[in-house]
């Protein structure tokens, strides 16, 4: 979902799972101590398994490095860091840093979901298998649960003759404080290539 160089997608060093780096895993090992992790992605049950490196979900999803990396970075922080996020909402460029992360190095590539967002059944279904939340805001409008405790909102202003379709993606405000930038892009990457898997299945 993001182009250009760096996008994980293509790059060799981080296109599969596999090349996550040891450290994540092994910082799980060293503040869990089962082996078996359970959680909640996107409204459904999930569960990692430290020892064989290994996560499943109960929802049908592409299995990428970006993903492997949320969910590691994510369960870490939780276990070791404690964490309550801001209950307001703001572009992912207005947080710390973020204009030049998101602006410059990091753009957000929206145009396949915005292709999702233009067919109001099939967007209506995908976010009913993630049980996300209908808002009155824009043309369309949701609140997504990407952990339980993280959330990720889409607005979506459909465009006429002189205006193209417009989608808004906006964040927790406080996101930043513990979660880094370049965590924070996975997640919006993540959530984009799952709401485009799940619109063809």
């Amino acid at each position: 979902m993001s182009r250009g160089p760096l996008n994980p997608d293509i790059n060799p060093l981080y296109c599969s799972p596999k090349t996550i780096p040891e450290q994540y895993w092994q910082r799980l090992k060293n503040v869990y101590d089962e082996s078996i992790i359970d959680f909640v992605f996107l409204s459904h049950p999930a569960k990692l398994d430290i020892d064989s490196k290994s996560i499943y979900f109960t929802l049908n999803i592409e299995h990428t490095y970006q993903l492997y990396l949320v969910v590691l970075y994510y369960l870490y922080l939780k276990k070791n860091q404690p964490f309550k996020l801001d209950e307001n909402w703001i572009l992912p460029n207005e947080l710390k840093g973020g204009m030049h992360f998101f602006k410059d190095s990091h753009p957000i590539n929206t145009e396949e979901v915005i292709k999702c967002f233009k067919n109001k059944k099939v967007i209506e279904g995908v976010m009913k298998k993630i049980n996300a939340m209908p808002v009155n805001l824009g043309d369309l409008g949701f609140v997504v649960s990407f952990f339980e405790d993280v959330f990720i909102r889409y607005i979506f202003w459909e465009g006429d003759e002189d205006f193209e379709d417009t989608l808004t993606i906006n964040v927790q405000k406080n996101l930043e404080d513990f979660f880094p930038l370049d965590v924070v892009w996975a997640m919006i990457n993540v959530l984009n290539q799952a709401i485009v898997y799940l619109s063809k299945i």
